[in-house]
This record gives C-alpha cells, structure tokens and sequence, in this order.
C-alpha cells in the first residue's frame, strides 16, 4: 500500500519474464509504481531504479490508461500510459537484464507530437491489422466540461486515435504512424472517452472495441479490415493454475517472428477485455509453433498449428477443442 498513489490505470503482467504477475500502476500527478512480484506474496516498489516512475525529464505525469505488450517483439513486456493534455503519452521500452530497466522512448518511436494535445483514457496494445506486430488505440476526451474557455485550444470532446506499428526492423527503433484518418467515421467525431474493450464480438478473426463515453452513447467498432490477413486466437482453461489461466504466457512462432502475450483480467481504464489471446499471423497459413506456459509453471507446445482459428487449451491437456472461425478475406 503506497498512501502515495493516485492510481487511475492498472494492469499485471511479467515484466521481468520470473514466472509471477507484477503490477503497474498508472497514477494522476504523482510518480507512476511498479510493482516487483516476489514470488512469496509481497511486492517491491521497484519504479525509480527500473525508470517507469517518471518521463525520460525525470518529471510525473498525470497517467490515465496504461497497458503492458511486447510491440517489438523481443520477448519483453512494455509499457504505454496515456497521460493529461499538453504532456503526451509515454511509451517505456523494457530493455531486459536482472533487474530489468525501462526506457522512455515516446519520442523516437513517433508518438509524442500526435498526442500532445489530447487527454487519453483507454487504451491497448493489440494487432488491429493482422500483421503481427501491436498497434495502440487510444479513447481520448477532457475532464473539464469547459476547458475550452481556459484554454482555446483545447476541447472537452476529443477524436479517438489509432496508431499503426510500422513493424521491426533490426537495429532501428520500432515507430508508429497515426493512422486515425483512414479507419472509419468515428475518429473524425469528437467524443468524452473513457473506458475501452478490446475483443473480437463477431468471431470474424479480428479485434473489435467497445468505447465507453462520458454522457452519450457508447460506440461499438467493428473492425473490417484485419483479417485480410490469417490470425490464431487462443482460450485458455486452467485446471492446476486459475480456472480462466489469468497470467498464462503464449508464445506463436511463424518464420523469424515471435509473438507473446499473456492472459490477463484487464487494462486500459476501469476496462475488462476479451480473455481469448489475439495473433496476427500476416500471410502465414499456419503458426509453426505454439507455447504456452501456465501461472503453475507448466509448459505445454505444439508444432504446425493451421492459422484462422481458435485455440483451446486446457491445462496439462493440450489442445481440447479446435474452433474454425468464418473469415471474409
């Protein structure tokens, strides 16, 4: 318990890849926490030496939605939180080692400038396009009814955004281009946004969003476009481990690429998602190999697992149940 804290967003993940669930907490105007599982039922404040407490100019931000993924694909967890107007976003590239750092790379992956003005509240990694890398969403919107008249530059009611990952390329920083402008009627109307749930509603292969707005109406996106390209979903049922698998770790193989995530009960802000994992596979008709390892420290595998389709693993049974998904590619 830090009587510090001024938590807004929160969300569990392995950091630090020991096996346990660690916390983040996104906090309004104080230092940001991170939380070291230590694998005995208590935690360590760990946010100063692994340098997510503050921006790369040692200052606090106000945090209203964060989440963890790994959106170049090294393996490691990283971190986006989405702060107050006139601070933008911050993106903490976790750089590994024991113990592991993060660095505060929001400029140089492209972020900062598109979102200087806005004020975010939910937000996600996740692969809108299919292509194998994480994409990030952002439901924006004032707090001050009236901020306008303070500030003429700013305004209550905000466009929703959508930053593309320009993918990997080795030995270059990862970037992302704002691609809000193209991907439907919604992000040209300004709305007080809040809350956002990722999940594919239509089983068509690829995730939809469920926005929550201040007083007015709450806006479900179909996505059309992802799965132009193949997709693997994965449900996890736990047996030894939680029954939902809440903390599983699955990694998908195809070609050079590897993809993780992991299960988790939510993110964004005040959001719950989709519990069922999301691949990108691209143009791949199949994922090579498929890992998975549970909250119990079970490590299960499978080779050559066909793309388009859902997954479900039950813990130390393997694969229970295939589910073929009806795609419009």
């Amino acid at each position: 318990y830090n009587p510090l804290g001024k938590g807004l967003g929160v969300v569990c993940g392995d950091y630090d890849n020991d096996g346990d669930q660690d916390i983040y907490v996104a906090n309004d105007g104080v230092q940001n926490f991170l939380y070291q599982n230590n694998g005995d039922g208590t935690f360590t404040d760990v946010s100063l030496f692994s340098g997510v407490g503050f921006n790369e100019n040692g200052k606090a931000e106000a945090g209203m939605g964060t989440d963890f993924g790994d959106y170049n694909n090294d393996g490691l967890l990283d971190i986006i939180v989405f702060n107050f107007s006139l601070e933008t976003c911050t993106l903490y590239r976790n750089n590994g080692g024991t113990p592991a750092t993060f660095s505060d790379v929001t400029i140089s992956a492209g972020l900062a400038a598109p979102t200087f003005k806005t004020l975010g509240f939910g937000t996600n990694f996740f692969d809108y396009d299919n292509d194998g890398d994480q994409d990030i969403f952002v439901a924006n919107g004032h707090v001050v009814d009236n901020i306008s008249l303070i500030d003429p530059t700013l305004t209550h009611a905000e466009k929703a955004q959508l930053f593309r990952n320009n993918g990997c390329k080795e030995g270059q920083p990862t970037t992302f281009t704002e691609v809000s402008q193209q991907s439907g009627e919604y992000f040209s109307i300004p709305k007080v946004g809040r809350g956002v749930a990722f999940g594919d509603y239509d089983n068509d292969g690829d995730i939809d969003l469920l926005i929550n707005n201040e007083n007015q109406q709450a806006a479900l996106l179909r996505n059309d476009g992802g799965n132009r390209n193949n997709f693997l979903m994965i449900k996890t049922i736990g047996t030894t481990s939680n029954r939902d698998g809440i903390g599983a770790r699955v990694y998908v193989t195809t070609g050079k690429l590897t993809q993780m995530d992991e299960v988790r009960s939510g993110s964004s802000y005040c959001s719950s998602h989709d519990r069922r994992l999301h691949f990108g596979l691209g143009k791949y008709p199949k994922a090579d190999l498929v890992k998975i390892r549970w909250p119990s420290g079970l490590v299960e595998e499978f080779q050559d697992v066909q793309a388009n389709q859902i997954l479900v693993l039950r813990e130390g049974e393997g694969i229970v149940e295939y589910i073929a998904l009806a795609s419009t590619k």
